[in-house]
């Protein structure tokens, strides 16, 4: 992945990572304008010849897509923000590489949660926001993996 891309992506997760902290809540109009952000520089670089990044934007939308699924079975158990955000990001990773980045995001909320639950600072039935845990996930995956 080029390094326009790379600083982008995070940016976008910095910015959802303080509105999912906050708030709670991601900004549909943060992930629009990112979308759209993003879809220059893919065009771009199908124009250079780099046409093998077409394939990564159906099959990497695919997890966010099953995180809208779970978020509709769960009520928003998953929030559908993090949903839209996996996908926007999937369409520009590919599918392993997001999958990695969902699955070790996954694993350090459930750390979070076991640590927050021992030391009695939260609830099962408290909800967590997954932002931060994706962008930690996706430095991660950048550096130890890529």
């Amino acid at each position: 992945m080029s390094i326009l891309i790379n600083v982008i992506i995070i940016s976008l997760l910095v910015i959802t990572s303080i509105s999912d902290l906050k708030r709670k809540r991601i900004s549909n109009r943060v992930l629009i304008i990112y979308g759209i952000l993003l879809l220059p520089v893919l065009l771009w670089r199908c124009y250079q010849g780099r046409w093998e990044l077409l394939k990564c934007v159906p099959w990497g939308v695919i997890p966010g897509l099953i995180c809208l699924v779970l978020g509709k079975i769960t009520r928003e158990g998953i929030g559908f923000g993090d949903g839209y955000l996996i996908g926007i990001i999937g369409m520009y990773m590919g599918l392993s590489k997001i999958v990695g980045v969902v699955i070790i995001a996954f694993f350090l909320i459930a750390l979070c949660s076991m640590v927050l639950m021992m030391i009695k600072r939260v609830s099962r039935k408290t909800e967590l926001p997954f932002v931060p845990a994706l962008l930690v996930a996706y430095g991660i995956q950048h550096i130890f993996l890529w």
